[in-house]
């Protein structure tokens, strides 16, 4: 079950993601918020898997939002405007609707957060990193080396090298300390 929120300062648009949301069995929407900053307040309590995000907000923004998060959830962006899309990306967002949101492509949008959800719990001897728009589960013992370059970080494998489009401290923290 991937326990959702919709960001969304137009009400036809929250009342829109809502109803196609309960259209998907294994999405619950457990809080709808018309401001960024009142969202950003209420997600350590409310701890969702999905974030259905606008951008555009009086005051204080999605991509402010985003910036603010431990990347613990996942973001879908769903937005009347195609401009922001790289910087959405470069944020890591898991999707990038553009409004009006049909059905289909929401589907899509959450499979690949649900997907995202199953790989964060998987193994601790395993993680699972974004390369080349997919997720790849690398086993921690098959990385002979991992070096940062700026914005990115690149896992070593003898049998191949994966870019990734983070920090290292944020591939850390999805370690086990063990």
């Amino acid at each position: 079950m991937l326990r959702c929120i919709i960001v969304d300062d137009d009400k036809m648009a929250r009342h829109s993601l809502k109803r196609l949301c309960e259209k998907v069995d294994y999405v619950e929407v457990i809080h709808v918020f018309e401001d960024a900053i009142q969202a950003l307040q209420a997600l350590p309590e409310l701890s969702p898997d999905v974030l259905l995000l606008d951008i555009e907000m009086p005051d204080f923004s999605g991509l402010d939002l985003v910036k603010q998060l431990d990347k613990g959830q996942q973001v879908i962006f769903t937005t009347s405007k195609k401009d922001y899309a790289l910087e959405a990306f470069n944020q890591e967002a898991t999707d990038y609707l553009i409004k009006p949101v049909t059905l289909p492509r929401l589907m899509k949008a959450l499979e690949r957060a649900k997907g995202a959800k199953a790989a964060n719990e998987g193994a601790t001897n395993e993680i699972f990193v974004k390369a080349n728009r997919r997720y790849v589960r690398l086993k921690l013992d098959d990385i002979l080396y991992v070096e940062t370059k700026g914005d990115y970080v690149v896992f070593r494998t003898e049998k191949e090298s994966l870019i990734v489009h983070s920090t290292l401290k944020n591939i850390e923290s999805q370690l086990d300390p063990e």
